[in-house]
């Protein structure tokens, strides 16, 4: 039915697409990788009508460089160089569990969000490669900012310092005053970000209009 319902492509993307990141990064990438990357441009960043007319892909990179913006806007003291890093790599990675998410909401009859922790859980669980390649610091640090990243400001800190402890992944206090600051960013980064391709306004009128005409 799913497959009905968002397409061969979109289906297969969902089970799939992480494996690429497993592969052998010496080896050449094989036209079927390349493939499935390709089809991450077909992935909606939004679901709900109105609420996005781009590709996850297109959002998440935007993310990205507006929270890079912010920071530098921001930042009154002088940063860590795995700051930017983990800023970044965070922003970008911020909406990765939605596939798996929006599979698991079809199949549960039940929303499931993009940052629970047994979408989330699934998701580190098949990108161990990259543990290996950033390190534990910088890839526990990306991601508890994924998991927290659309708390409420005042919540942020509690938020991270929880899941910090749940993934029993080592911190300080300094470290989770910069993290909070970090995941504000990225949190800020991602409502700008959403808002430059919703169109709620328009499809409000024409739901509007359709009303006044039944």
């Amino acid at each position: 039915v799913l497959k009905n319902v968002i397409g061969e492509d979109a289906y297969n993307i969902i089970f799939n697409i992480y494996d690429v990141f497993e592969e052998d990064h010496t080896k050449v990438c094989r036209s079927e990788d390349v493939y499935r990357l390709g089809l991450l441009r077909c992935i909606p960043a939004d679901t709900r009508p109105g609420l996005s007319t781009s590709a996850l892909l297109i959002h998440v990179l935007l993310t990205s460089a507006i929270a890079r913006i912010i920071k530098e806007q921001s930042d009154k003291v002088i940063s860590h160089d795995w700051e930017v890093e983990v800023l970044r790599l965070a922003s970008i990675l911020h909406d990765i569990g939605k596939p798996i998410a929006w599979y698991k909401t079809f199949t549960k009859d039940r929303y499931v969000s993009h940052v629970d922790e047994e979408v989330l859980d699934d998701v580190w669980g098949r990108l161990k490669s990259f543990e290996k390649l950033l390190g534990d610091d910088v890839w526990g640090y990306v991601k508890v900012i994924v998991r927290c990243h659309h708390m409420p400001s005042k919540d942020l800190e509690k938020c991270l310092e929880n899941e910090f402890s749940r993934l029993k992944i080592p911190t300080s206090p300094n470290a989770l005053k910069i993290l909070t600051r970090l995941c504000d960013y990225a949190s800020q980064a991602d409502i700008i970000s959403s808002n430059t391709d919703r169109i709620t306004s328009l499809i409000r009128r024409v739901l509007k209009d359709i009303e006044s005409k039944c």
